[in-house]
Order: structure tokens, then sequence, then C-alpha cells
């Protein structure tokens, strides 16, 4: 799957509507700032049937989600994005009683200890390193879905 400049739009904000099976759609809230993993990600959960929703920064990905009338079924969040990081995402996702039971699978190239543990402080629920198979991915997010 492609997403086209035009499908991102000003927010880098794409969504797809793919029923889980008919009247149940569940949402995966990509948050990523390199389109290509953003496409393969997306790719992946569509072909399982999940709808998708992909943002490629912090920021817009915390407008939406605190403006949106049905939470995602989980999130996976990059750390290293310009603007607001993802673990400012994480801080502000995990001081929200609202946003706090999503569960958020960080996927990111950062390994070092400090980085992970900070990540788990925050609330992250998986911690998955870059390169990334995307079939475990898959695996390890729908655990909580």
């Amino acid at each position: 799957m492609s997403v086209d400049d035009d499908q991102r739009g000003d927010g880098g904000d794409t969504a797809t509507s793919t029923a889980v099976d008919a009247g149940h759609s569940l949402e995966i809230l990509i948050v990523e700032d390199d389109e290509s993993v953003a496409d393969l990600i997306a790719f992946k959960f569509e072909t399982q049937g999940y709808a998708t929703r992909a943002f490629d920064n912090g920021a817009d990905a915390l407008a939406h989600l605190e403006d949106a009338e049905a939470l995602p079924s989980a999130i996976v969040l990059d750390l290293v994005m310009p603007g607001l990081d993802g673990m400012a995402v994480l801080e502000r996702i995990a001081d929200s009683t609202r946003l706090s039971a999503i569960p958020v699978i960080v996927l990111t190239g950062r390994q070092d200890d400090d980085v992970v543990t900070r990540a788990f402080e925050l609330g992250a629920d998986d911690y998955v390193t870059k390169p990334f198979s995307p079939a475990a991915l898959a695996t390890r997010v729908t655990r909580f879905c």
C-alpha cells in the first residue's frame, strides 16, 4: 500500500476503514514520521482487517486522540520524530485518564537501556526495535486488541 502525499494531507493523517467483521472495526493508530515504515505497518494491519490511521508527528496524533469520539484499539509509536517526540507523547498519554488505557507499542531504533526503561515507566505496553518484522509487530500489537 502506498499513501499518496494527498492522502497524508497537511497533518500527515491517513485513514482507512476496514471492518474486522460485519459492524465492527478495530483501529490501530500509527505515529511514525517515516512514510514508508508507516505504509508498511498500515498495509500489514489492513490485510488483517484492521482500520489504520497514521500521523507523522506526535502533536497531530495527540490532537486527534483528544478530539476523537472513539479511541483506537492500540497505538504504534515511534520515539524519534520532529517536534513532539514519542517520549513526550507517552507522557501525555500517561497523564490522561481517558487515554492511559490505550495500549502503546513503541517501535523505534533506540535500544539504549535507559530509553527502554523510561518508555516502560511512562506506560509503554511493549517495545519493538527497528529493523522489525511486520508480522511479529502485528502479533505483538494484536495481543492487546
